[in-house]
């Protein structure tokens, strides 16, 4: 079984002896791949929210569903104040939220 975006409980079920992902919605995006770079992303959120910050671009955050570390960080003066509800568009936007306000 690979690794999706929904893990839950609910939608992970044994089939013929396998453990088979079963969320209709999402089981056509395999995220296996992606498994090896997760560490150096992270680092890489981390560190441009700290260059933001350090440039005093980095005023608040807002939130995203599951808590995600860095994701929906460094709002800016974006007129968004979250929670961001669609996991495609919590994006990270310090750098730019000048040019939204």
């Amino acid at each position: 079984m690979g690794i999706y975006e929904d893990m839950a409980p609910w939608n992970v079920a044994f089939q013929g002896g396998k453990l088979m992902y079963i969320d209709y919605d999402t089981k056509d995006i395999d995220l296996t791949k992606l498994i090896p770079v997760t560490y150096q992303l992270s680092a890489a959120l981390m560190n441009l929210e700290r260059t933001v910050r350090d440039f005093g671009h980095c005023p608040r955050h807002s939130k995203n569903n599951y808590n995600v570390p860095y994701v929906s960080h460094c709002i800016g003066n974006s007129r968004f104040n979250g929670p961001c509800d669609d996991d495609k568009y919590c994006l990270f936007d310090g750098m730019f939220s000048q040019q939204l306000a």
